[in-house]
């Protein structure tokens, strides 16, 4: 019948307003903007961090977490800043993480009761080689079976790494 339930109207218009009042389109402030526009709003900006722009360069995933972060109690409620993050984990998907026996590995999953074991598409070997074919590492299993060597040591920044996430990530999962 073409109508749209009065929440996602709400999402669609006041998406952009901030909790100090900064925001469009009508300068709302606090909890005078719904908890469902506000989770909206977090989501929005931190997608908008992290996607490649054809005037800016997208942001690592944890350094946009970082960020967000820095916005609480200014633009977003703390609470549901915090919550987001604990929901995607201190290893977002597609963050490259440098592993302790030097292997670099671009998160691909994650689950909610082991999320400093995520899933890995390993990109390079302990000695910097490019791997090909590339093969998936789930790290909560590996550490279930004993191996060592294979927890996450730090994440790696990508540009330093010379490794092209969105490339890679976009050859292995969507050309298939």
């Amino acid at each position: 019948d073409g109508a749209y339930d009065s929440r996602v109207i709400e999402i669609v218009r006041s998406h952009h307003e901030r909790m100090d009042g900064t925001g469009y389109p009508h300068g709302l402030r606090g909890h005078n903007i719904p908890a469902y526009v506000q989770v909206v709003s977090i989501v929005d900006v931190y997608e908008s961090m992290t996607a490649e722009k054809p005037y800016e360069s997208a942001l690592t995933p944890s350094l946009a977490l970082t960020r967000l972060h820095r916005r609480v109690d200014r633009h977003f409620s703390r609470q549901l800043v915090e919550h987001f993050i604990r929901c995607i984990g201190i290893y977002p998907l597609s963050s490259l993480v440098r592993l302790q026996n030097g292997s670099l590995g671009i998160v691909i999953s994650s689950q909610a009761e082991n999320r400093l074991k995520p899933v890995l598409l390993l990109v390079k070997g302990p000695k910097g080689e490019t791997l090909m074919p590339r093969r998936m590492l789930n790290l909560a299993m590996m550490e279930a079976q004993g191996i060592q060597g294979w927890g996450i040591d730090v994440i790696a920044n990508p540009d330093e790494e010379q490794v092209d996430v969105r490339s890679i990530l976009l050859e292995e999962f969507m050309l298939r």
